[in-house]
C-alpha cells in the first residue's frame, strides 16, 4: 500500500527534526487533510483516527521546541494542519502554535534598529559643569 511509504516513523521523533523531515510530515499531513476532506472512510481505516492521533500529540509538542527561526513558517504551518486532523488535540496545537508565534525574535544586538521616536530638536542647555578652561589647562599640563 503506498501510504505506508509516506506514514512518519515514531523513531523520527526522538531525534531533532531537520528540514527534510520537516517536509515529509508536512507531505503527510497534507495528505491526511485531502483524505480528511475527500474520504474520511479511507482515512479512518487506514488508522489516522485511532493510533495516529498519539503521534501528533508528539509531534505538536516537537513543533513548540524548534529553535530555527528558519523553519518557524513551516512549523506554524503543520500545527495548523494538525489543528484541523485532530479534534482530541486542537487545544493543545492551537496552545503550542500561539507559544511560537509568541516567541521573541532572535535579537541580535550588533544588527542596526531604528529608535523609536525622532531626536529632539530642542538645544541642549548649556548648564555649568564646574570646570574652568584654566582648571583644565592646569589638570593637562600636569600629564
Amino acid at each position: 500500500m503506498p501510504t505506508r511509504r509516506i506514514h512518519p516513523s515514531r523513531l523520527l521523533l526522538a531525534a531533532d527534526l531537520s528540514a527534510t523531515d520537516l517536509q515529509a510530515l508536512d507531505d503527510w499531513l497534507a495528505l491526511a487533510q485531502v483524505l480528511s476532506i475527500h474520504d474520511r472512510e479511507l482515512l479512518r481505516r487506514l488508522g489516522f483516527y485511532e493510533r495516529d492521533q498519539q503521534f501528533l500529540a508528539h509531534l505538536t509538542v516537537e513543533l513548540g521546541e524548534i529553535a530555527d527561526r528558519e523553519l518557524s513558517a513551516l512549523s506554524e504551518s503543520m500545527l495548523r494542519r494538525v489543528r484541523s486532523l485532530s479534534p482530541m488535540y486542537r487545544d493543545l496545537a492551537r496552545t503550542t502554535l500561539t507559544r511560537l508565534q509568541d516567541k521573541p525574535a532572535d535579537v541580535r544586538w550588533w544588527v542596526p534598529q531604528d529608535i523609536d521616536a525622532p531626536p529632539s530638536t530642542e538645544p541642549v542647555t548649556q548648564a555649568r559643569i564646574g570646570f574652568t578652561r584654566e582648571g583644565v589647562d592646569r589638570v593637562l599640563a600636569d600629564l
